[in-house]
């Protein structure tokens, strides 16, 4: 029953930096997805960046599973096309009603804090 449950779901970024793979085709960052009762794991996460960059994040992989309390997450971002990665920070925001709990609570939207790239 999940009729007393009237806490959003959270979302925090676990990681400081951008971790660029080796060729340079992606970068990766993880975050901690937390509900109380039950999560959803449908947040959509916007990342903005040096020169206009303003991309949505995918997910890579995950340790949670559905309907778990928390779950981390590791999500992804791409070069702008025939580009390379700016060094600089990346802003993290959590999109508004992307989160949502069982119980049909919803995360604001919220910017989740910057990642650096050097």
């Amino acid at each position: 029953d999940l009729s007393g449950d009237t806490t959003p779901p959270a979302a925090e970024i676990l990681s400081t930096s951008l971790n660029v793979d080796a060729g340079g085709a992606s970068a990766s960052f993880v975050v901690r997805y937390m509900d109380d009762f039950h999560l959803d794991q449908n947040g959509t996460l916007r990342i903005t960046g040096p020169n206009g960059y303003d991309q949505t994040a995918v997910t890579f992989t995950g340790v949670g599973g559905d309907y778990v309390t928390e779950a981390h997450l590791l999500h992804g971002i791409f070069p702008p096309s025939g580009s390379s990665f700016a060094t600089g920070e990346y802003t993290v925001t959590l999109e508004p009603n992307s989160l949502i709990d069982l119980a049909g609570n919803v995360a604001p939207g919220q910017v989740l804090g910057t990642l650096l790239l050097f």
